[in-house]
C-alpha cells in the first residue's frame, strides 16, 4: 500500500477547478462529505484557486435567484457552517480572482 504524506499534497484549480479546489479544502476531513470512506483522511498542506466561482451568496448579484438557498440545501444540507470549517480545517489558500470586469467573461 502506497503511503500518502499529508503535509506534501497541494491542491489547484482555475476557474470551475479553482472552485472544486476551495471546496475540498474547506471540507477536508468532513464525514459528511466522504460516505463510506469516513476514516480516510482528505487533508491537504495547501489550496491556490485561480478565478474560482465563490460568491455563493450572491453578494455581487451575477448569479441566478434562488442560486445561495439551492447551494445551501441541495449540496451543504443543513449540516452546513462556512464559518465552523474554516476556522477548524481549511488549509492555507492563495486566490486569484478578478473584479467582475474580466474580459474572459
Amino acid at each position: 500500500m502506497a503511503v500518502i504524506q499529508e503535509d506534501s499534497i497541494v491542491i489547484a484549480g482555475g476557474s470551475s477547478g479553482g472552485h472544486l479546489a476551495t471546496i475540498m479544502a474547506f471540507t477536508q476531513n468532513n464525514p459528511t462529505f466522504q460516505p463510506g470512506f469516513e476514516a480516510v483522511s482528505t487533508r491537504f498542506s495547501a489550496c491556490m484557486a485561480f478565478y474560482p466561482p465563490i460568491d455563493l451568496t450572491n453578494t455581487s448579484g451575477h448569479a441566478p435567484d434562488g442560486y445561495a438557498a439551492w447551494f445551501a440545501s441541495t449540496i451543504c444540507k443543513p449540516e452546513f457552517n462556512q464559518a465552523e470549517w474554516v476556522r477548524k480545517n481549511a488549509c492555507p489558500m492563495g486566490m486569484v480572482t478578478g473584479n467582475g470586469t474580466d474580459s474572459r467573461r
